[in-house]
């Protein structure tokens, strides 16, 4: 039941987010013409990747192999196209959400060039770049922290059970046992 309820979230959650996505993406272009077709693949785009951090996120939650964070993977789609230039917001984002303050400084800085880059790339046309755009510019920002948010509750903090823990280490020690028992054994000299 849990599963259900945490892809159900991530499906509504994908959704909102992709039609969030696509309402900055008109705030900052200066002629607004958007085909349906396309707004549709953004928000099917975001809705995989929704799906795909939630079940990521789940089997998380079960303490499961590290290897089930390829369910995530689908994610990797959010920065294909026009979304490639989201990746630094996200990055930075990730960064900052970080537990060492070299990651979240190193994500400020990160944030910081982002943003100097963004003005000039948005208003590259001959539009001079007005609130709207800067508006965009921010609900940008809350699209790629809510992905980071997403990418690290999916991605980080993987615990395994006690009892995996406890499998592996006795079992490699017996593996390790001749190789140590060699290198520990005092070494002959020959003296003549």
């Amino acid at each position: 039941m849990a599963l259900l309820r945490r892809l159900g979230a991530g499906l509504i959650l994908g959704v909102l987010t992709g039609i969030v996505a696509r309402g900055f993406m008109r705030l900052v272009t200066v002629e607004p013409e958007f085909s349906w077709a396309g707004t549709l693949l953004i928000i099917t785009i975001f809705t995989i990747a929704g799906v795909a951090l939630a079940a990521a996120y789940d089997v998380k939650q079960r303490h499961r192999s590290r290897w089930w964070k390829l369910l995530a993977l689908p994610s990797i789609l959010l920065g294909f196209g026009q979304g490639m230039f989201m990746l630094p917001g996200i990055l930075a984002f990730s960064l900052l959400l970080s537990r060492q303050r070299w990651m979240r400084v190193t994500g400020l800085l990160l944030l910081s060039a982002f943003l100097a880059v963004s003005k000039p790339l948005i208003g590259a046309s001959d539009a001079p770049f007005t609130l709207r755009m800067a508006l965009g510019v921010a609900v940008m920002l809350g699209v790629c922290a809510a992905i980071a948010t997403a990418l690290r509750a999916a991605l980080t903090g993987w615990v395994p059970r006690e009892g995996q823990a406890r499998r592996v280490m006795p079992r490699l020690s017996e593996e390790m046992a001749p190789m140590t028992a060699a290198i520990a054994a005092p070494r002959k000299t020959h003296s003549t």
